[in-house]
């Protein structure tokens, strides 16, 4: 009897909802649902029946023809995206544009015979264009994700349009707009560089103004930002190298005097991000360098800025087993190396370790501290030699009051060192 209830219960909902067609039923759809529907639909669709030419509006054949993708579904996603008023549906809109995006690239880039009559319209391009270029900063991880992924999709397709280039110009002038402090725009810069290389980001001024490494280097003092724009810094620094087809001279003087700028700034932050992300990626580069730009910064920059290149060599494997006041970037060189640069090495004056060791700066003190302590495996305690334990001895003293952190730091390498001698 329970049984025959339910089947009774589930006939009258059935046909309390049925419809006389898909069509009419479509307008009870909720928010979600469409969305669901519509992503559904493009995926299980054929790319080409989708943006093919199908008739001309009112039969004029001197009009653009219909084409379902770009005069119903891709104008629909963007709506959902504009009228999105919490993050999770714009999670799902733009999942959706990014389906129908790769579809649009799969009928278009494809296909050799592209025509810009098969392209979509100029004025959907700048509208979806506009709609990513405002949602790189979303709260939602996965948001920005797909916001990623369909900016990608959305350079392919502009590619094989008839003003390519001039599409990509005016989305490289729209994303430099967006201000320096935003992580979108080293996100979308990233995707950029792909596809324009950096030779004609470094050289043309439609792209990059003259002092935008500087601009990137002073905003990442924001520790939000500083992870994306320095993977965006070390693709435009890798491609730009491998561009300047062995002028490494002209490589090194483009960034150079920037970062040697961040040094003499005097902005801590800035610092710590730029030998936290910067350094060690130029060096991993070009580790010729570290020799030039040590010289630099003993000359101009002060004592804290060579202590901190030298933890940046450390973790690099960059010092003299032996002395950590001596660099040799080619130590572990590969067997084509250049003798003459295998055999390259530049030694810090004792002196300037010797201040840092009692600097007034408690963070300096505390470089030196993990310069002494700490092996090129990082976090790894490794037992002292004579230099080490020589600047270690002026610096017990003076720190075992007035600084607490630095002292339980001392306190735990030497109670380490000590359990390891016992060891031996």
């Amino acid at each position: 009897e329970a049984r025959r209830r339910r089947r009774r219960r589930r006939a009258a909902v059935a046909t309390s909802t049925s419809y006389a067609s898909y069509a009419s039923g479509a307008g009870a759809f909720s928010r979600f649902g469409a969305l669901a529907v519509v992503r559904g639909f493009i995926i299980a669709s054929d790319a080409r029946a989708m943006t093919t030419a199908l008739f001309s509006h009112d039969g004029d054949d001197d009009e653009r023809k219909y084409v379902f993708m770009y005069d119903d579904v891709l104008p629909g996603i963007c709506e959902a995206i504009e009228g999105a008023e919490d993050s999770h549906y714009r999670f799902h809109a733009a999942a959706c544009l990014r389906s129908a995006l790769e579809k649009t690239r799969a009928a278009t880039v494809a296909t050799t015979a592209t025509t810009a009559a098969d392209a979509p319209p100029g004025a959907l391009l700048e509208r979806m264009a506009w709609i990513i270029s405002t949602h790189w900063d979303e709260p939602l991880g996965q948001t920005v994700r797909e916001i990623q992924a369909c900016f990608e999709c959305l350079l392919d397709i502009m590619t094989v349009t008839a003003n390519g280039d001039e599409f990509l110009h005016r989305v490289a002038r729209q994303i430099l707009a967006r201000p320096v402090e935003q992580k979108g725009r080293y996100l979308a810069l990233r995707v950029l560089l792909s596809r324009i290389g950096a030779t004609a980001s470094l050289k043309t001024t439609t792209f990059f103004e003259d002092d935008f490494l500087r601009q990137t280097l002073s905003a990442m003092s924001e520790t939000s930002i500083a992870p994306a724009a320095s993977m965006m810094l070390g693709d435009l620094c890798a491609i730009s190298l491998e561009e300047s087809r062995g002028d490494v001279a002209a490589w090194r003087s483009w960034w150079m005097d920037d970062v040697m700028y961040i040094f003499q700034s005097g902005s801590a932050r800035a610092q710590s991000a730029l030998t936290t992300y910067v350094v060690p990626m130029l060096l991993k580069l070009d580790p010729m360098s570290a020799i030039e730009l040590m010289k630099r910064i003993e000359r101009d920059a002060g004592a804290s800025a060579v202590v901190a290149i030298l933890k940046v060599c450390r973790s690099l494997r960059m010092l003299d087993a032996e002395s950590i006041a001596l660099i040799k970037p080619l130590a572990a060189a590969a067997p084509d190396a250049r003798h003459d640069d295998a055999l390259a090495t530049y030694e810090v004056p004792m002196k300037i370790l010797e201040e840092s060791s009692v600097s007034a700066s408690t963070q300096t003190r505390l470089d030196v501290l993990e310069l002494l302590c700490l092996d090129a495996r990082k976090g790894a305690v490794t037992f002292p030699g004579t230099l080490e334990l020589s600047l270690l001895r002026r610096m017990l003293p003076l720190n075992l009051r007035g600084c607490v952190f630095i002292f339980v730091r001392v306190r735990a390498f030497v109670f380490s060192w000590c359990d390891h001698s016992r060891a031996l």
